[in-house]
């Protein structure tokens, strides 16, 4: 598969999305607003979790983005 972007990745929606997209084989990149030390939903999935806002767009590395934020 292929890389995606997650905005407000540590969201209820976004935080969903990532854990069905790593299931299916994505090499997911989250991006948050939120501590990562606060990013529960996030608990135990491996993905390159960025502290930060959709500003921060030097940062954003992916061919495909889901905006939930």
């Amino acid at each position: 598969m292929s890389r995606v972007l997650i905005t407000g990745a540590a969201g209820f929606l976004g935080a969903r999305l990532a854990h069905r997209l790593v299931r299916d084989g994505w090499e997911v990149q989250g991006l948050d607003i939120v501590a990562p030390i606060d990013a529960h939903r996030l608990d135990g999935l491996q993905i390159d979790y960025l502290w930060g806002s959709c500003h921060d767009i030097d940062r954003l590395k992916a061919p495909y983005v889901i905006h939930c934020a």
